[in-house]
């Protein structure tokens, strides 16, 4: 009796957190749709959001790591446009597979250079079930123009400084520190490393967002765009 008290609980939780997981899903196409409409966004389809993605996020979608939009939208601009969506990665490491939710947002000049792009790094799954994180996004970006280097010739086990610049931007003071001649390699081995350190083209110009903090996800085209104008002070 015990044994089939046990079942029925197992299974009662089972069904509310896939309804909890159901309602949350719904909740954020919602709010997707409200942003869409209020920051003159426009919805596209998943192929044509993938299509994006290919050219400006080339070292993610890459071989061995199945991708799908989940859903997106862009906001075109007379030189920038700005595309925002969220993809689930799933990789397989030995016998499991492993997913994760993120929230992309790739910036393209609408010139074919220089390209570029942005990216919010938050794993969803995580966001859904932190309550801490239920307000949103993580707040401080540092967002990190990146000249044209021959990939083939960084080596990250040396100390190397590279002339670069990086823009510090916080939503919570609004103060912006720019850093200089920024050691690179320890810069991305200690801030972006699983996330950032093995995707990166550095072929192309790369505006990329790092994040701390947690802001609301309303505000995230805001703070995309004031990423934006932040790199074209530097053009």
């Amino acid at each position: 009796m015990s044994a089939i008290y046990f079942f029925v609980i197992f299974v009662s939780l089972f069904a509310l957190a896939v309804f909890w997981s159901f309602k949350a899903e719904k909740k954020r196409d919602q709010l997707f749709m409200a942003m869409s409409a209020k920051n003159d966004f426009e919805s596209i389809s998943n192929d044509e959001a993938i299509n994006i993605l290919a050219v400006s996020e080339s070292k993610i979608l890459n071989e061995g790591m199945n991708h799908r939009v989940k859903r997106a939208m862009i906001k075109r601009g007379d030189s920038f446009s700005l595309l925002i969506c969220e993809v689930r990665y799933q990789t397989r490491t030995g016998k499991n597979n492993n997913s994760q939710d993120e929230t992309i947002c790739a910036v393209m000049h609408n010139e074919p250079l220089p390209h570029f792009s942005v990216r919010a790094v938050n794993p969803l799954d995580k966001f859904m079930r932190d309550s801490k994180a239920n307000k949103g996004f993580l707040a401080n970006l540092v967002v990190s123009i990146t000249p044209e280097y021959d990939k083939n010739q960084i080596d990250f086990t040396d100390d190397v400084q590279f002339n670069e610049k990086f823009v510090v931007v916080s939503d919570n003071t609004n103060e912006t520190t720019e850093f200089l001649d920024f050691d690179k390699r320890k810069y991305f081995v200690e801030n972006f490393i699983d996330t950032l350190v093995n995707r990166i083209d550095f072929t192309k110009n790369m505006l990329a967002l790092r994040c701390n903090g947690y802001i609301d996800l309303k505000k995230l085209p805001e703070l995309a765009s004031k990423a934006i104008n932040i790199f074209k002070s530097f053009l």
